[in-house]
């Protein structure tokens, strides 16, 4: 019995440990991939010096609605930088945690202290729900995508940033059933090991 219980644990714990780390490469991935898109200024999204009317002007394609000649609109410069900012933070911290999830395989760590990685899985959850919420409101309008082509790099922006919110919400859920059975083996080891005690 106390085989079969250890191998069933094991097994669990193989399995979350797996999608754990596969959660927070693509999370990492996702984010980078952002950064990416919105930092090349050939993308047009976020161009501090795109050329317009024989000069160069400072353009966020965030909230942008105008490119009429004399009536250009150069978005909201706070976006651009948050969105940046947005992907940055997550990217360093989900690399944290597939480097630690990694380590794992050779050494338990992160699972004896699930409830920390559950409320950073938290935190991150409600930062991209909001960052998702703010790209998908402040979408230029229509003639700006078709204007300066990017459509494709603000709709990825978009879908990126709403797989991450997904991620993070599932990164959460399997924390917690990681923490569940963490918790299940040690009550099962402390009964054996009470059994097994000398009467």
């Amino acid at each position: 019995m106390a085989d079969t219980y250890s191998c069933f644990y094991s097994t669990t714990s193989m399995i979350l440990w797996g999608i754990r780390a596969f959660l927070y490469l693509v999370i990492l991935t996702f984010s980078l991939a952002i950064v990416g898109m919105i930092g090349r200024k050939e993308n047009n999204v976020w161009n501090t010096t795109l050329p317009w009317n024989h000069t160069f002007v400072d353009f966020c394609a965030y909230e942008a609605s105008s490119m009429k000649l004399g009536e250009l609109s150069v978005g909201n410069h706070h976006t651009c930088p948050y969105v940046v900012a947005l992907s940055t933070v997550s990217s360093v911290f989900h690399l944290t945690l597939f480097g630690l999830t990694i380590l794992e395989s050779w050494q338990v760590f992160l699972s004896k202290y699930w409830p920390a990685e559950f409320l950073l899985n938290l935190f991150f959850f409600w930062w991209w729900l909001i960052g998702a919420v703010v790209v998908t409101s402040q979408r230029p309008s229509s003639e700006v995508l078709s204007m300066l082509s990017l459509t494709k790099f603000i709709q990825g922006i978009e879908g990126l940033a709403w797989c991450n919110f997904s991620l993070c919400f599932l990164a959460c859920v399997a924390t917690v059933i990681t923490g569940y059975f963490s918790l299940l083996k040690h009550e099962s080891s402390k009964n054996m090991s009470e059994k097994q005690e000398p009467i």
